[in-house]
């Protein structure tokens, strides 16, 4: 609760914040109402944005990299490059792409007259003179390309995503120069000083590129692709940067917006504290800072919690997910003996005919004739190369879901492990998960204590 000093002054605060929002008379007026603006926007929006930057850096800080070849349904991370039969030309560089976006900008100089009343009430004129850059063309250009690395390729659908892409083409010029109308537009801006600014971001063809998306089944074949998921809170990145620079930035933007925004709201009270005495305003300011950092913990201890949970469902996933790589290994098995067995009797029978027909003295080319006439064509060789593809493809599959999982479990036992996590993990029953290991057949039968 709040002192009776600093309830005296928070009422001074919000008065003056009321009479701010329905009075524009005077320039004094212009301050308090930058003083709400600071006092309860920014404050809302340094706490959000801090909570969205700390969950993106546990999300990629504690979700491990995935092979294309093992990729499984649901949220995933991925390196690779962006791999495209037939690129994009981006509009600006030219340069073989698969997403780009270019923006013009034209630069104009305006002078305006106002009129404005003076501190003894005298109505004067005044010249001002602005000056801008307006976008006067652009536009985003992408398409579906594949994310390839050293054991295959995932289709990757880029609409939806966030994109950071790396600069490809930057430069300002004048009306003399040839770029200036070949990629621009042919009319001008109000004001215009017959400058231009192009510039152009891409990604490149062949580009080493970090992605967080979600996973599902292609409908034309038996793969996965990432796209965009119809669950706002699922991450969807991709990104030119590396991933530890994604984490550092994340990082100090989760600490950076809600110290923002504590400077906003403390700032903001100063401009609304007319007539509020200092000591008042003191125990004010002290206040609201400690129920702003409160609010803050709470939110930063949620994001932690939620993150928590979200991983111990990513295992439990994991693990559902080596039981199916298991029980599709499992169904190819026997079609491949049999497909053995069928070869083995075909052969046996083959080399049978062969030996009797060898061993004829009479007739024995015209009777090889007419054997060989009426033998089928042996196929099963060409199916059993196909099926045991297949299975080794099935054996690749297992060992990287059980990678995976061992991976993803690894992560989670480091969360539940250190502080502040431990706390959330104790509380709520969280335990390690348990790895598999190749001598343990009983951890086939049973899924993990998570």
């Amino acid at each position: 609760m709040l002192s009776d000093s600093a309830l005296l002054a928070w009422d001074a605060v919000w008065r003056n914040a009321g009479f701010a929002v329905s009075s524009s008379e005077s320039t004094d007026t212009l301050f308090v109402v930058l003083g709400v603006l600071l006092w309860m926007g920014l404050p809302v929006a340094g706490v959000w944005f801090g909570v969205k930057a700390m969950r993106l850096r546990r999300l990629v800080r504690e979700l491990p990299t995935c092979k294309a070849k093992g990729v499984f349904v649901g949220q995933v991370e991925m390196k690779g490059d962006a791999v495209s039969e037939v690129p994009l030309e981006s509009f600006l560089a030219g340069s073989p792409c698969v997403w780009y976006e270019y923006s013009v900008e034209e630069h104009w100089r305006r002078v305006r007259v106002e009129t404005y009343t003076d501190s003894k009430g005298n109505v004067r004129t005044r010249t001002r003179v602005d000056t801008g850059w307006e976008t006067v063309a652009s536009d985003k250009v992408w398409q579906s390309f594949l994310l390839t690395d050293d054991t295959g390729a995932v289709l990757v659908h880029p609409a939806g995503a966030k994109v950071e892409p790396v600069q490809v083409f930057s430069r300002q010029c004048s009306m003399g120069d040839p770029l200036y109308y070949g990629k621009g537009p042919s009319g001008s801006v109000s004001g215009s000083t017959h400058e231009r600014r192009f510039t152009e971001r891409a990604i490149r063809a062949g580009q080493r590129l970090y992605l967080l998306g979600t996973a599902r089944e292609r409908k034309d074949c038996a793969a996965a692709e990432v796209a965009k998921a119809c669950f706002a809170e699922d991450v969807f990145l991709i990104s030119c940067r590396s991933e530890d620079e994604i984490a550092r930035s994340s990082g100090w933007k989760s600490w950076l917006y809600p110290v923002g925004g504590v400077c906003a709201l403390l700032l903001g009270t100063v401009l609304l504290a007319d007539g509020v005495p200092p000591g008042s305003l003191k125990a004010l300011l002290v206040q609201l800072a400690a129920y702003f950092m409160l609010a803050w913990l709470c939110a930063a201890g949620w994001t932690m919690y939620a993150g928590m949970v979200r991983m111990r469902n990513r295992v439990q996933a994991a693990w559902a997910m080596i039981e199916v790589q298991l029980q599709r290994r499992h169904s190819l098995v026997p079609d491949l003996v049999r497909v053995v067995e069928g070869y083995a009797v075909h052969e046996r029978q083959l080399q049978e005919a062969l030996a009797w027909l060898c061993g004829a003295q009479e007739g024995a080319a015209a009777a090889f004739r007419a054997r060989a006439e009426a033998y089928p064509e042996l196929k099963a060789d060409a199916v059993f190369a196909e099926l045991s593809r297949r299975l080794v493809d099935a054996e690749d599959r297992v060992a990287l879901a059980r990678e995976y999982f061992n991976t993803l479990a690894g992560h989670f036992n480091a969360t539940v492990s250190r502080f502040p996590d431990v706390l959330f993990a104790w509380v709520c029953g969280m335990k390690a998960a348990r790895l598999w290991r190749p001598d343990d057949a009983a951890a086939v039968a049973r899924p993990p204590e998570v």
